[in-house]
């Protein structure tokens, strides 16, 4: 029985390989909507590595640690923190890497730090699911703005999602984009991939902040 994604601790060729297994064929056409040669080596590490990071964080969501605090609140101050620092520290994000480097040299664990922020996170997310409500992916978040990224660096547009008036369903390259790194994500986590409703109003709500 091959071993799932989750379980890889470090990111080399084996958990490379198996993260673009989950790709399949769709490999293919992520290249050709980003205008990339086929194959292009770079950007396939980079979605191999970008989904091993969310099979990880994924993995390590079950929930808070016993005896952790169940009052805290996490503001938009501490989720702005988190996200910067995982997409600088986990997917070398350039525009954001140079806050964990700026950190680590003054002695601060940045990966000790994002512990902290993720204890935070879940314990958050406990409480919401207590009240009824869904708690949030944030490590789907994280993803999806990497994914953002990757897409306006490699064809230097804007990113944006469309709507087909015709055809009443979201559609466009980055859209397209997100619907095929999401398939690769249920794949690898044994999920669903998210309808393309679901999935069209998360790229727009990221693309508003």
């Amino acid at each position: 029985m091959s071993r799932s994604l989750a379980e890889f601790e470090s990111y080399g060729l084996e958990a490379r390989k198996a993260a673009l297994d989950h790709f399949g064929k769709s490999i293919e056409e992520i290249e050709r909507i980003l205008g990339k040669t086929s194959p292009n080596e770079e950007l396939r590490d980079d979605l191999a590595r970008t989904l091993w990071h969310y099979a990880r964080g994924k993995a390590g969501q079950d929930g808070p640690p016993s005896g952790q605090p169940s009052d805290l609140t996490l503001n938009k101050a501490t989720q702005a923190l988190y996200d910067v620092l995982a997409k600088g520290y986990y997917y070398g994000d350039d525009a954001t890497i140079t806050v964990a480097i700026m950190l680590s040299a003054v002695d601060v664990d940045v990966g000790q730090m994002l512990g902290h922020l993720e204890t935070i996170l879940s314990v958050t997310e406990s409480i919401d699911k207590g009240k009824g409500g869904k708690p949030p992916d944030n490590e789907f978040k994280i993803l999806m703005d990497r994914i953002i990224d990757i897409f306006q660096l490699a064809t230097g547009r804007r990113a944006t999602v469309t709507w087909d008036e015709i055809e009443h369903r979201y559609a466009g390259d980055l859209f397209k984009l997100a619907e095929l790194v999401d398939a690769a994500v249920a794949a690898a986590t044994q999920t669903q991939p998210r309808t393309n409703g679901a999935l069209g109003k998360e790229l727009q709500r990221l693309l508003r902040q």
